[in-house]
């Protein structure tokens, strides 16, 4: 699991509004996946290799939780929310957006992923948005890709300032606990 926090970097100092990403991601036979930190945007990419514009699934990220995805002819992001669960772009070729809140998330797949992953999307989507916004992003990736052995997956959750504060603040009680 990786947590990116885009708050540090070039853009100064940390704001309290800002929010925080962990992402995790699966890259198998044939697939491919990117993360750059693009001053205070992440870009999130997954494809099969060769991975040209075209054949990706592409993501920018913010700090407040909103997301844009492009797909020209790659398969669509989900956007999962505690409200229910919707592709990104709806029609392939355009841009689409959104927000996300505290643990809502993005997952993205290859089309390599998705030839391969009848039993592990039919798994994941019969859960409730609920049930899948509770899961850690490693686990629900692990479920997602179970049956899978090629392509690439990427999920990516928005952390609010909230509870990236309270996530701080139960690591210090740890350290200090520890002394």
């Amino acid at each position: 699991m990786t947590v990116i926090d885009l708050r540090r970097g070039p853009a100064g100092p940390a704001s309290s509004d800002d929010g925080e990403w962990v992402i995790e991601s699966v890259c198998r036979r044939g697939g491919l996946t990117e993360v750059h930190r693009v001053g205070d945007q992440l870009h999130l990419r997954v494809g099969d290799a060769p991975g040209t514009a075209d054949s990706c699934t592409e993501a920018w990220l913010h700090t407040d939780g909103r997301v844009a995805v492009s797909c020209p002819a790659a398969p669509a992001a989900l956007m999962v929310t505690a409200g229910g669960s919707r592709l990104v772009p709806a029609v392939p070729g355009r841009i689409g957006d959104g927000v996300l809140c505290d643990g809502d998330l993005l997952v993205m797949c290859s089309a390599g992923a998705l030839d391969h992953l009848p039993a592990g999307i039919g798994a994941v989507l019969a859960w409730a948005p609920r049930q899948i916004g509770s899961q850690e992003p490693e686990v629900l990736l692990d479920r997602l890709m179970s049956d899978s052995e090629d392509g690439a997956a990427l999920l990516a959750c928005y952390r609010s300032p909230a509870s990236r504060a309270a996530t701080t603040d139960r690591a210090n009680r740890l350290t200090e606990e520890d002394r």
